[in-house]
């Protein structure tokens, strides 16, 4: 049985498969760029693998998903078909259902088949099933070992004082989390440069 890919047309969009069922899929917009060097903002092109400083003619832009970071593609391409393998970083410090996702980075290999008349044939990427690596060696999603804590945050402030803010829940992740998304909401805010557990009595 021949392996299954996922097709997508060049000047379409589509979710590339993932290696995991609790990962968002990525959904790439794609195209067969004509013209090399042309200025096209937020898209990515594939390196030459043969000269790391050319690019050849295949672009794509992701989507608007945070969960995806650090794309890089590299390739080979001639008048009628390439390959390739593009490669993302997959991370989630949502810390939703009370589990914790370790980084993935994810790579898949890529065939892009531009040959013939694009009314009659194919055009466009086929996408193989990804390979992962995962940090620290961890695949799965770990449940949080839940139980009330309580911390007092030294937070630097854009005026160049500092103030303690004490922040309380139930793991210790979703605590510094919780500071975290404050400073990123309130302009006021830097970052927090020391943390301090409260112990009860």
């Amino acid at each position: 049985m021949p392996p299954k890919t996922t097709n997508i047309e060049f000047g379409s969009s589509g979710a590339l498969p993932v290696p995991k069922p609790w990962m968002i899929a990525p959904v790439l917009d794609i195209h067969y760029e004509i013209y090399k060097g042309a200025k096209m903002r937020g898209w990515y092109h594939f390196t030459d693998e043969d000269d790391m400083a050319k690019k050849i003619h295949y672009v794509f832009k992701p989507g608007d998903n945070p969960h995806w970071k650090g794309w890089n593609a590299i390739g080979w391409e001639d008048c009628e078909v390439g390959h390739g393998f593009i490669s993302a970083t997959y991370w989630d410090d949502s810390y939703d259902n009370d589990v914790q996702t370790y980084d993935a980075r994810v790579t898949w290999a890529v065939e892009m088949c531009h040959d013939g008349d694009p009314d009659l044939e194919f055009w466009g990427w086929k996408i193989h099933s990804p390979s992962v690596s995962f940090q620290y060696g961890i695949d799965k999603q770990i449940p949080l070992n839940l139980s009330p804590c309580s911390y007092v945050f030294k937070v630097q402030k854009v005026d160049g004082t500092e103030e303690e803010m004490t922040v309380s829940g139930d793991h210790w992740l979703k605590v510094h989390k919780e500071m975290q998304d404050m400073i990123d909401a309130d302009p006021a805010l830097v970052r927090f440069i020391q943390a301090s557990r409260v112990f009860e009595g």
